[in-house]
C-alpha cells in the first residue's frame, strides 16, 4: 500500500511539472511575441513604418495647452471603428478651424453649429459626441480651468485616471485611452503607471485570439478582462511600457495583413 501511494506521489509530481513547464512555455511565448512586436515598433518596420497613432496627428506648431484639447475631444468620440480616418478628419478640422477645440467657444455655442462641424470629422454618433463635447467642456472649465494637463498634475496614475473617468463618455476603454495619449505626448510620469491597464478594443481581443490566447475572438466581458491581464502581466515581467505596446498593438490591428495564416500574417506585419 505505502508503495502504491508513493508511485502516485511521483505521478502528480509529474504532472504538475508537466503543467508548469507548458505554463512557462506559454509564458515565453507570449513574452516574447511582445518583445518582437515593440523591437518592430521601436525601428519602424513593418507596418510600423508610418506611424499613426492618435499621438503621432497631434498639429504641430501650437502650444501644449492646444495639443491636450485636441487629444481631450478627439479620444472622447473615438469609437475605434475608423479611428485613422477620425484622427486625420480632426486634424484637418483643428487647424481649419481650432475655436471648436477651445471649451469656453464650445460650451456657448448652439448644438446646431456644433453638429455641423463634426459631421466634417465624421464620428459614429454625431448627436452623442455633440452632447459630450458640451457638457465635458463645462465640466473642464469649472474643475480643472478649462485645460486637461491640469488633471495630470498628481503624483498616483490611479488617481489621474479616476478623474478622467469622471467625463461623460470616459469609460474604461476611453478613458484609458486619453490616459495613454496625455502621458505619451507630455512624458508624465508616474510610479504607478504600470498598474494601469491599457485600454482594449476588438483588435487585441482578436489578435490575442489568432496567438493563441483566447478560445473565441468574441468581444465580451470575459475576454477584454483576459486581455487586460495578460498585457498588463507581459509587461510587467519583460519591463516592457504598456502604452508602446498599446499604440503598436493598434497599428497591426487597425492596418496589418488579414489573410487567416496568423503565423505569416504576424511576422509580415512587423517586417520579419
Amino acid at each position: 500500500m505505502e508503495g502504491w501511494v508513493e508511485e502516485i506521489s511521483k505521478c502528480v509530481i509529474v504532472d504538475i511539472l508537466r503543467v508548469l513547464l507548458v505554463m512557462n512555455e506559454k509564458f515565453f511565448k507570449i513574452d516574447k511575441i511582445v518583445e518582437l512586436i515593440v523591437d518592430s515598433y521601436d525601428n519602424g518596420l513593418g507596418v510600423f513604418a508610418e506611424k499613426t497613432n492618435l499621438e503621432d496627428v497631434v498639429p504641430k506648431g501650437v502650444g501644449d495647452l492646444e495639443k491636450s484639447l485636441f487629444l481631450f475631444y478627439v479620444t472622447q468620440i473615438d469609437y475605434a471603428t475608423n479611428s485613422k480616418r477620425l484622427n486625420a478628419n480632426a486634424a484637418k478640422a483643428f487647424n481649419q478651424n481650432a475655436e471648436f477645440f477651445n471649451p469656453n467657444y464650445l460650451a456657448g455655442i448652439e448644438a446646431s453649429a456644433l453638429k455641423g462641424f463634426l459631421e466634417k470629422i465624421g464620428p459614429r454618433y454625431v448627436n452623442e459626441a455633440v452632447v459630450r463635447w458640451q457638457i465635458n467642456s463645462r465640466n473642464l472649465l469649472e474643475k480643472y480651468d478649462g485645460d486637461p494637463r491640469n488633471i495630470f498634475h498628481d503624483t498616483s496614475a490611479q488617481i489621474v485616471l479616476d478623474k478622467v473617468l469622471e467625463f461623460r463618455g470616459f469609460g474604461p476603454k476611453t478613458g484609458n485611452f486619453f490616459f495613454r495619449t496625455m502621458v505619451d505626448t507630455f512624458n508624465y510620469r508616474y510610479s504607478d503607471l504600470n498598474e494601469i491597464e491599457q485600454p482594449v478594443d476588438r483588435h487585441d481581443i482578436r489578435l490575442t485570439w489568432e496567438w493563441g490566447y483566447l478560445e473565441t475572438s468574441e468581444i465580451t466581458d470575459r475576454n477584454v478582462c483576459k486581455v487586460k491581464k495578460l498585457w498588463k502581466d507581459v509587461c510587467i515581467r519583460t519591463g516592457i511600457n504598456w502604452i508602446t505596446l498599446d499604440k503598436a498593438m493598434w497599428l497591426i490591428g487597425s492596418k496589418g495583413v488579414k489573410t487567416g495564416n496568423f503565423v505569416k500574417d504576424f511576422n509580415r506585419n512587423i517586417g520579419r
